[in-house]
């Protein structure tokens, strides 16, 4: 009996889902084999890993079933050897996510708490893909009566210069007879002081006027809300022409969501893949069938997309062109297929 009970425990260990790191090196290990011509050794490994599942920050999904199965299936090397990059990119989307799946000890504080402000978004539709939300920063206390006292200043000053030329002008010690030279010359010295003010006036609304135009685009640039974070909430073609919009506005970050939205959209639309509620943006770039020549540039967009969207704040002009140029080369190669 002990040994029976000994056997099944270990049965039931086998089945235990491989952590991320255990996956990324047996599918290292299955591609190394291939390219050093032991058939035999990848077979088997990919007849294990096709049936097994991967946990990764709490959450478990299915191994890349459609990779595996081919290479077990393969009828001898030279054809198994053609998925190696296949393994290569996977392998590669693995070690995009990080520390996690590296040889570095994760940081487990941190993976909790994004994983705590990801649980907080509102699933009006579900699917997702949106990050945690930015707030508008406090301006301190110490600032605000500064520039309250500063308000302050200027405004005592404003009130003693213009008491002081009420004075001069119209005050009794000038209204004496006597003094009609000095009264003349206070009187130009006002005349230059005031038309020199109205220049300064009249300058100040010629650059006000022509800022103008740059001012108008700004305020035209598309307004973000809620429906931004949900894929669902726009077809495909609007969430191109809101990309570009984002993108032609300066905010970077959200074309390139834009950007990925659409793609997510065009592969529900087009059957590739079956839109869930509880499945994530890796989850998706997974499920997608091996045989398809553009995954490999889907993967890298998803890798792309998670570094820019939950890792960064500040997303330069050239990486969302990069992004933009790439996710329209894989819309091109969809709807070419979609033609045939």
């Amino acid at each position: 009996m002990k040994i029976l009970a000994a056997v099944l425990l270990a049965s039931a260990a086998d089945q235990d889902a491989l952590s991320i790191r255990e996956y990324r090196d047996r599918t290292e290990g299955v591609r190394a084999a291939l390219q050093s011509g032991d058939l035999a050794k990848a077979q088997r490994e990919s007849r294990e890993l096709a049936s097994r599942r991967v946990r990764h920050e709490g959450r478990e999904f299915a191994a890349d079933a459609p990779l595996f199965r081919a290479v077990a299936e393969a009828s001898d090397v030279g054809s198994a050897r053609g998925f190696a990059s296949r393994l290569r990119a996977l392998v590669d989307a693995i070690d995009a996510l990080g520390p996690a799946v590296g040889a570095e000890k994760p940081d487990v504080a941190r993976l909790e708490r994004l994983r705590q402000e990801q649980s907080r978004e509102d699933l009006s539709k579900g699917g997702q893909v949106g990050g945690p939300r930015l707030h508008s920063p406090n301006v301190p206390r110490s600032l605000s009566d500064r520039l309250l006292e500063l308000g302050n200043w200027i405004g005592d000053k404003l009130g003693a210069f213009f008491k002081w030329l009420w004075e001069l002008l119209f005050g009794e010690r000038h209204r004496a007879g006597g003094g009609g030279g000095a009264s003349f010359l206070t009187t130009v010295l006002v005349v230059v002081l005031v038309a020199g003010l109205g220049f300064v006036a009249w300058l100040a609304w010629r650059r006000r006027a022509a800022a103008a135009p740059g001012s108008v685009a700004l305020s035209e640039a598309p307004e973000a809300g809620a429906r931004d974070e949900d894929p669902l909430s726009r077809p495909a073609n609007e969430w191109e022409r809101f990309a570009a919009e984002l993108l032609a506005a300066g905010r970077f970050r959200e074309a390139i969501r834009a950007w990925y939205h659409a793609l997510l959209m065009t592969l529900f639309r087009g059957g590739l893949l079956v839109y869930r509620k509880d499945r994530t943006n890796w989850e998706y770039a997974y499920a997608l069938s091996p045989s398809a020549a553009w995954r490999p540039s889907f993967l890298e967009a998803t890798r792309r997309f998670e570094f820019e969207w939950y890792g960064r704040r500040n997303t330069g002009a050239e990486t969302a062109d990069e992004f933009s140029r790439g996710a329209q080369s894989i819309l091109a190669a969809l709807r070419r297929e979609a033609v045939r």
